[in-house]
């Protein structure tokens, strides 16, 4: 139990309810005139300086905060001005510690290695303070290194010549709190890995959660820890994090490494999993990671069930409103692409000695050739592989632009195809935008089905494109 040091006064504070504990500053004692006179002039010790009154060390031995040495706590304090000179002996007193516990309910263990400067002080006629305050120096950490636990110092007036008498409350304690170097874990990580499912066995053999382990201190030593996969925290995980998704837990993962080094307060966890069968676009993972354990000087956990989670899936390939990254390519009459709508090539239908024609006239629909229409569905063939970030489309006006496709997806040969999720809308009253991928992708085709029109409106259910060109890297 950690007491606050001024809670220990609650006590003394009642049984002496006649006493000023405010600073003993002569003129006010003097000019309140609620203060009653006293006939006995009480000698007592007060609470030390505030910042000292709870000094808060680690394993090391070492405070958690820089302290002078010598440590001044308190001067010797009276209830009136002293007469004549009063002279006051105080003394650490190590049997007090067991009747604090006592009374306080409290497991302190005693502050060895602590020597008083000075054990004489003197509180001059018509003072209320001692000319000198009561000073503490720490000759050995030995005490703070073994306990480990919270330990007190109780000081007490020994005894006293003058004309004053002892107060029955005569001491104070120094708290001496042992601190921690408590360990907390983030709670969330993600990894997302590629479409090309021969990338995957490299991306799993090392999953690294960067800085998954903080210390409230730089580590005084390495800290090492027990890190074990708990399936049990899988629904736990959907709850809090699924987002409407439903991860399954991941099979087959080894904790590598779970380290914070010396010197610092941060520190990896690093594992290793496999690739689960059947994984593809789309499918969601997580491995919650139970803390056993910390090892290390003054290491401790949060609490008991410290978890991370460890979300891996293939995310899906989705077309998104935005601007794509890498260069833009449009046709010109040196590059073989060639087009199909609903089926029919549409090569043969422009001018032989004009294949440019097949994309200013007939694909990008503003001509004489008709226009697309709701369904219609178009194939490129690039006549060789591009690495494609999205693409871009222009429109006769707003009233002849597209809402969005109804289906989009690539191929790489021409006969394994790859679906896209469709996120995206052109944005109402714009002739023109672009589309970006959620990733890149190696395709030489890519087929899509033409979606509604911007205008739903007798006679301009068409769509007239004016311009398709695409981004790669």
């Amino acid at each position: 139990m950690k007491t606050k040091f001024w809670k220990v006064f609650t006590a003394f504070a009642a049984g002496v309810a006649l006493m000023p504990f405010a600073a003993c500053d002569n003129e006010d004692y003097t000019s309140s005139p609620n203060r009653p006179d006293y006939d006995i002039n009480y000698v007592y010790l007060y609470e030390p300086v505030q910042a000292y009154s709870s000094i808060e060390f680690k394993a090391t031995g070492d405070f958690l905060e820089s302290l002078d040495n010598p440590l001044a706590l308190t001067p010797v304090r009276c209830t009136k001005p002293a007469p004549a000179d009063i002279h006051v002996q105080v003394v650490i007193d190590p049997t007090l510690v067991d009747s604090y516990n006592e009374a306080n309910k409290t497991d302190y263990g005693f502050m060895a290695g602590v020597e008083l400067v000075s054990t004489e002080f003197t509180i001059p006629k018509g003072e209320y303070l001692s000319t000198e305050e009561i000073t503490m120096n720490i000759v050995d950490h030995e005490a703070l290194k073994q306990n480990q636990k919270d330990l007190i110092l109780p000081i007490k007036i020994e005894t006293l010549s003058g004309d004053g008498k002892i107060s029955e409350h005569n001491e104070v304690y120094i708290h001496f709190v042992y601190e921690a170097n408590f360990i907390t874990v983030s709670s969330y990580y993600q990894e997302l890995l590629g479409q090309d499912p021969a990338t995957w066995s490299a991306s799993m053999a090392t999953l690294t959660l960067s800085d998954a382990l903080s210390s409230r201190w730089a580590a005084d030593g390495d800290m090492t820890f027990t890190v074990e996969p708990a399936s049990d925290y899988v629904a736990e995980f959907n709850k809090n994090y699924g987002n409407g998704y439903e991860y399954q837990f991941l099979e087959g993962v080894t904790v590598k490494a779970a380290k914070i080094a010396q010197g610092t307060s941060k520190g990896d966890i690093v594992l290793s999993a496999s690739v689960p069968s059947g994984m593809a676009s789309g499918t969601r993972y997580v491995v919650p990671l139970r803390i056993k354990s910390v090892s290390g000087i003054g290491a401790a956990l949060m609490s008991d069930e410290e978890i991370c989670y460890v979300a891996v899936y293939v995310p899906p390939f989705t077309l998104m409103s935005g601007t794509p990254v890498g260069s833009r390519i449009s046709y010109d009459s040196s590059m073989n692409w060639t087009l199909s709508v609903n089926g029919n090539t549409v090569a043969s239908e422009a001018s032989e000695g004009y294949p440019e024609m097949l994309w200013s006239e007939l694909f990008l629909c503003n001509g004489e050739l008709a226009p697309w229409v709701e369904g219609d569905v178009c194939e490129i063939d690039f006549g060789r592989s591009y690495n494609l970030t999205g693409l871009g489309m222009s429109f006769y006006a707003w009233y002849y632009a597209l809402v969005d496709f109804k289906s989009f997806e690539y191929s790489a040969d021409g006969s394994t195809w790859n679906s896209a999720v469709i996120d995206f809308r052109w944005s109402a009253y714009s002739s023109s935008g672009t589309i970006k991928f959620s990733f890149p992708v190696e395709a030489r085709y890519l087929r899509f089905t033409i979606g509604e029109p911007n205008y739903d409106y007798p006679g301009y259910e068409d769509i007239w494109n004016t311009g398709l060109y695409f981004y790669a890297k």
